[in-house]
Parts: structure tokens; sequence; C-alpha cells
């Protein structure tokens, strides 16, 4: 494998240590893996043959379930471009599920709530169950790293976890066929990109693809058996007055291999109102003015079809 250009963070250290490594891994590159989170390679490895399952079904079907305008359901091929120099769109699909608001509740009237869209039982059986307990695996690691976030940054405890009584998350399935990419031409399996958020958990099927842009420089992540890759958002960076970096990452197709990823994407409450903490102003006045989370979300997503991700 070579030489890996970002760090590799055991969740099985004491807290302390997480954190540290966290505020350094955050800091100066905005990437990192975590091993020994909790979810086995065989759950991970058995979820995605059901991933496997749902994008063969035929065309017709997915599109039966085409994405809504709550950011739920199938991404067609071509259907989203990540970057202003691509030549094409992102060669890629997409299934998109999320925390489900109660039906007719106010909360369902708001932007990215609702009801998800799911196949007929019949069609494919056990997937919906699947995605529901693969998505409640991610929830509550995506809670257990809010924890080491806060200690990071010397915060209280709960610092970050009283913003996600009502999180705004999404999973998002990809499947990258094997057509090569050439970015030379702008031909990208996801462009080059900014997520949105707070942070995004990737898992993958242990195909190659991954790159983040390190001191200008594309860099290589290579998937890591039973790891998982986590990527920090511009809302992150927002928060911790730009101490933590957004980094910008893409999507390569260098095999004649599909790849499979499930990105999930975890963030605050809808009107969760986003301020910059005052201990990262080092005593100067804050970068970035107050902003609701949901807002913030909407105005980054300008122009894409359900959330951008890898």
């Amino acid at each position: 494998m070579g030489e890996l250009k970002v760090p590799v963070i055991d969740l099985s250290l004491d807290d302390e240590t997480v954190g540290k490594l966290f505020y350094e891994a955050c800091s100066k590159i905005g990437a990192f893996y975590i091993t020994n989170h909790g979810l086995s390679k065989s759950f991970v490895d058995g979820y995605f043959s059901m991933v496997e399952k749902m994008y063969d079904l035929p065309l017709e079907e997915k599109m039966k379930l085409q994405i809504n305008e709550n950011s739920r359901g199938y991404i067609p091929m071509g259907n989203e471009t990540l970057s202003k120099g691509q030549s094409m769109a992102d060669r890629k699909e997409g299934f998109t599920v999320a925390r489900e608001s109660p039906a007719g509740s106010d909360e369902a009237k708001l932007p990215l709530h609702g009801q998800n869209q799911w196949f007929d039982e019949a069609l494919l059986p056990g997937f919906r169950k699947a995605t529901e307990e693969f998505q409640a695996a991610m929830t509550a690691l995506a809670t257990r790293l809010l924890g080491y976030l806060e200690i990071s940054l010397g915060l209280p405890k709960d610092f970050f976890v009283k913003f996600f009584d009502r999180p705004v998350d999404f999973l998002k399935l990809l499947k990258y066929p094997a057509v090569v990419s050439d970015p030379t031409k702008g031909i990208f399996a996801a462009g080059p990109h900014k997520d949105c958020g707070l942070a995004t958990i990737l898992a993958t099927n242990d195909v190659p693809g991954l790159q983040v842009e390190i001191e200008g420089v594309w860099t290589d992540i290579p998937p890591i058996p039973g790891a998982f890759m986590i990527v920090i958002g511009d809302l992150l960076e927002r928060w911790t007055n730009d101490k933590f970096k957004s980094v910008l990452h893409r999507v390569i197709t260098v095999e004649g291999k599909e790849r499979y990823t499930a990105a999930f994407f975890y963030e605050p409450t809808f009107d969760t109102l986003v301020e910059v903490i005052p201990s990262c102003c080092d005593g100067q006045p804050p970068k970035h003015p107050p902003i609701m989370s949901g807002q913030h979300i909407l105005q980054k997503a300008v122009g894409l079809v359900g959330t951008g991700s890898t």
C-alpha cells in the first residue's frame, strides 16, 4: 500500500488520545481513517451485497423511485455535477435515504425532511430492513464521533450533541461503473468538491478511487479493509473559525472494477444557529457570521440533485 498520506485513528484508544488525534487530523488535512469503530467488516460487506442487488434492478424499477424534492430516492447516471470544471456529469448512480419525519408533522414540511422512498419488499427482499439497520449503526457511530470532536476542541461534554436532537442525516449509496476517469478531459467518477455539512463517514467495498487534495497535490486514499474514512465539511470548518479544514476531494475510477460507497452525512437539526465557537477565535473577531445550519446546507447544495458526496 505504501506510506499513507492521511492518519489512521484507532477508536479503541482512550478518549483523550483519540481527541488529540482528531484535532491533529482535522486541523492539518481534514480527512482521516478510523478503525475499531464498532461496525464489523462482515456486517458492512453484507450490506454492500444488498446494495449491489439494488443496483442490479432494471432501470425502469429504479426510476419509479427517482429522487424527489427532499433528496430521497434514486439518482440516475448523469444527474449530478459536483464541479464547474467537468466536461460531463459525474459517472455514478445514487440512492438516498434519511431520517424520516412523522407524516403530516411540521417538521416534515421543512426542506430535506419527509418520508423515504422504498422498493416493494417482493422486488428487493430485505433491502429496507438492512438499510435501516445500517443507517442506525452509522447514526450511533456519528454521535460517538461528536464526543471526540468535543474533546479535541476542549469543549464541554455534549456541546455538539445537543444540536442533533433531530439531525438532518442522509445515507447515500453510490455506484461507480467500471469506466476509467480522465481528469485531463474533465471526466470524473465524482468531480472535485467539498462536502457542505459537518462531516461525512465513508464506507467502501475496498475498490480504490478516492483522492484528497493535500498541499495542492491530488493524493490517493487507498481503502483499508474494515476502516472508514472521515471527511470534514464546510459547516465544521465554519463552526471552528477555520481551525478544522474542509478538504477538497474527488473520485477517480482507475481500475476496471465497479466501486460502491455508502456515504453518511450527519448534520445538526435544521434550525440550529451555527455560531463560531468563541474558544476557536484566539481573541480575534469571528471570521464567519452566524447562520442557520439548514440554510447553509441548502445554499451549498444549489445546483445539485440530492447532497454532494464521495
